[in-house]
């Protein structure tokens, strides 16, 4: 008839299954991406209130840095070299009005000696009208149970509004994939965090036992929330949610991390580029894991520290948190910071805080000896970004990248599962120290400063009973060598 067919040669098994599978993945992104929609997530609240209050800049202002001449003759985009830029901070007028609202409703004073199940719920907003018209609302979540997690951990509320004076915070981005921004302060003592509704909301459903858990486990590694807060402008655009949190790299004396890591015990992409490696950098597992570095903990608070981690992955697992990770600094002196580092051992006041449990030393780490560097080493070290649900849309996250690498290598899994991965990544890097590292420090002026309890009970039987003579004229000969294993 001499018309043409265009025959098709029949797909193959495999084939079929690719296409069925392709077809499966462009679903379940078309499904997350309405997920997304329906949830706003923080960036999309950010962006929908950014220009609104133009007269005052307010919540973020872009660093509207120009390019080197470099810069703009590298393959890179504008875009890109931007993002690699600070490009994100609260402005003034929103570190002042943080500040405000803090000073107000941190001066509120709690009489009840017991929570009830009613302070989990409570709420406080704190309503300041300004002279030009403005209204500053600014409500404090639970601030009963948050003031008792403070005291338990001897932090005061003047501690935290000295911290936040508008003068001594610094805003900046966070490294993470949750775009988070947040203001760290100068003391080093806390940091300020952007968070979102559900982040919120999930912390409520589960706050009863988080408290619960903080108050009975003293060496728990987990981030320590001191407030929980959210703050608008009547008739401007939307809410900004925050938290107060613990910064892990506190201590009396401070000591800049020279290697930090995150830790979560998956591999896929868990590395950084050596071309975006800087000296500040917070490496990842697989660097850690190729470099074979190795933290080495006293013999006497390993066992414990491997204990609260097992602990505190089991309790996030029950709660259904996944995605968290270990944050890890070390420090170490070298040539260029020892004289600073002794300066700040001689002008700086000792750590004494009774509520800190057995693996935090007046340095706010943990000190160990490392026998391949031959070099005292000091490790912070806790548990963040805890307030992320195993939810549905993360199962469907798992099930897409699934395809992509070994589900039990992504880091979005399921719970139970995340915590033995985490558990055993983190007791693989951790050894035993050669040496039991005191606090050399501790001798000389802070002797008069032991407590009754550290002093060995000896019976009056026990004592020798010798002459003050006998002592006086005793020869250097008589005097035993002792080891300073001893002592």
């Amino acid at each position: 008839t001499g018309t043409k067919h265009n025959l098709k040669r029949p797909l193959s098994m495999s084939e079929r299954k690719q296409q069925n599978q392709r077809e499966t993945i462009l679903k379940l992104e078309e499904r997350i991406a309405a997920l997304e929609k329906e949830n706003l997530t923080l960036k999309d609240e950010l962006a929908s209130i950014t220009g609104i209050r133009s007269s005052r800049n307010l919540i973020f202002v872009e660093d509207q840095a120009t390019l080197s001449s470099n810069e703009q003759g590298s393959d890179d985009s504008k875009e890109e070299v931007l993002a690699r830029k600070k490009a994100t901070v609260f402005d003034h007028d929103m570190i002042k009005d943080i500040y405000s609202g803090l000073r107000f409703t941190l001066s509120k004073v709690f009489h009840a000696s017991e929570l009830s199940p009613e302070d989990y719920r409570y709420s406080y907003q704190y309503i300041e009208r300004r002279r030009n018209g403005d209204i500053l609302k600014f409500k404090d979540f639970a601030p009963a149970v948050f003031h008792k997690l403070r005291k338990r951990f001897g932090v005061t509320e003047d501690d935290i509004i000295k911290s936040f004076n508008p003068e001594q915070v610094i805003g900046i981005k966070g490294e993470g994939k949750s775009g988070a921004f947040m203001l760290l302060t100068k003391d080093h003592k806390f940091i300020l965090k952007t968070s979102t509704r559900e982040e919120r909301d999930f912390l409520w459903s589960w706050l009863e036992n988080y408290y619960e858990y903080l108050t009975k486990n003293e060496n728990t590694l987990l981030t320590r929330i001191y407030g929980v807060y959210s703050m608008k402008h009547a008739g401007f655009g939307g809410v900004t949610r925050f938290i107060i949190i613990n910064n892990i790299f506190n201590s009396d004396i401070y000591f800049d991390p020279i290697e930090k890591y995150d830790l979560k015990g998956s591999r896929d992409g868990r590395f950084v580029p050596e071309h975006k490696r800087a000296t500040s950098s917070t490496l990842k597992d697989l660097d850690i894991e190729r470099s074979t570095r190795k933290m080495w903990i006293p013999k006497s608070l390993l066992e414990a520290l491997t204990k609260q981690l097992r602990s505190d992955a089991d309790f996030l697992a029950r709660h259904q948190v996944m995605d968290y990770s270990l944050l890890v600094g070390i420090h170490y002196e070298t040539e260029d910071n020892k004289i600073e580092i002794r300066q700040r051992k001689v002008t700086e006041k000792k750590k004494k805080d009774s509520k800190l449990g057995v693996l935090n030393s007046k340095y706010g780490s943990i000190k160990g000896y490392n026998p391949q560097e031959k070099r005292n080493e000091f490790y912070f070290m806790g548990i963040i970004d805890i307030l992320q649900r195993y939810t549905k849309r993360k199962q469907l996250e798992h099930f897409v990248k699934s395809f992509a690498a070994k589900g039990e290598e992504i880091s979005v899994v399921e719970p139970v599962f995340y915590a033995d991965r985490f558990y055993k990544f983190v007791v693989s890097i951790l050894e035993t120290s050669p040496k039991e590292m005191g606090d050399e420090e501790e001798s000389g002026s802070d002797s008069p400063n032991r407590k009754e309890s550290d002093i060995p009970n000896r019976k009056e039987s026990d004592i020798p009973n010798r002459k003050e003579s006998d002592i006086l004229n005793r020869k250097e000969s008589d005097i035993p060598n002792r080891k300073e294993s001893d002592i």
